[in-house]
């Protein structure tokens, strides 16, 4: 934490990373461009909303929401709704152990005005989040084929000149819910990440809180200290 707000304190004084034009980035027709960018027939959120509900709305709404997002960014603060989210466990293997905890994954519901202030942020800072061009895992036009092509390219190119092929794999489990808060905001300080969004993203994730549904049933609410959002847009690009 002591590194990160020293790190912080240091960009503070760099008008390059202080970088608040990106709350006038934040435009009616940007906010309507992410709109119409929205994946339709997704379930609802803690609040009841769906995409559908933005995408058929009054255009006047699209002001509003330019207005809250530019007020996010100025201030540092997210409204509280943002961190709940209700996670549903789904099973992976039905012909497994029901019973065993590792058979499962959750799947997060959250608001879908969230949502979209992410897609508006990943907007802002889009030259910064710059992925290498080898990397095919969260990026849009690509996926696990263009991997698999790649590599086998690769594997064919050696073996036909008479050469040996030695591959090494990395399976980090459960990476994204081990994520320490504090190392990820430094990371994104690092990268040249504007000190108004890493902002936002500490008051946001200091208010992640979750409940469990399972049938009709709903646990109570509890808190998350580590870990990136689940099926948050930003999780997977920051």
């Amino acid at each position: 934490m002591n590194e990160f707000v020293n790190l912080r304190n240091e960009c503070l004084m760099s008008s390059e990373q202080v970088n608040t034009d990106c709350v006038n980035y934040v435009t009616v027709e940007l906010v309507d461009r992410c709109i119409r960018k929205l994946k339709k027939g997704k379930a609802c959120g803690p609040d009841n909303l769906c995409a559908e509900h933005l995408l058929f709305a009054h255009p006047s709404l699209v002001i509003h929401l330019q207005l809250l997002f530019s007020m996010i960014l100025q201030h540092g603060f997210v409204p509280t709704d943002f961190g709940c989210g209700i996670s549903i466990p789904l099973i992976k293997d039905k012909t497994g152990n029901v019973n065993d905890v590792d058979n499962y994954r959750a799947i997060t519901l959250s608001s879908v005005i969230s949502k979209l202030f992410e897609m508006v942020v990943l907007d802002t800072c889009d030259d910064a989040v710059a992925t290498d061009s080898l990397q095919f895992g969260f990026k849009s036009s690509v996926g696990c084929m263009d991997a698999i092509f790649m590599l086998k390219s690769t594997v064919k190119y050696f073996i036909d000149r008479g050469s040996s092929v030695f591959v090494a794999s990395l399976d980090i489990k459960k990476a994204f819910d081990r994520v320490n808060h504090f190392k990820l905001y430094k990371s994104l300080l690092l990268a040249g990440i504007p000190v108004v969004i890493v902002d936002v993203l500490c008051d946001w994730y200091g208010k992640l809180c979750f409940v469990v549904r399972w049938n009709n049933a709903i646990s109570r609410h509890f808190t998350v200290g580590s870990g990136v959002r689940q099926g948050s847009c930003v999780s997977c690009n920051f």
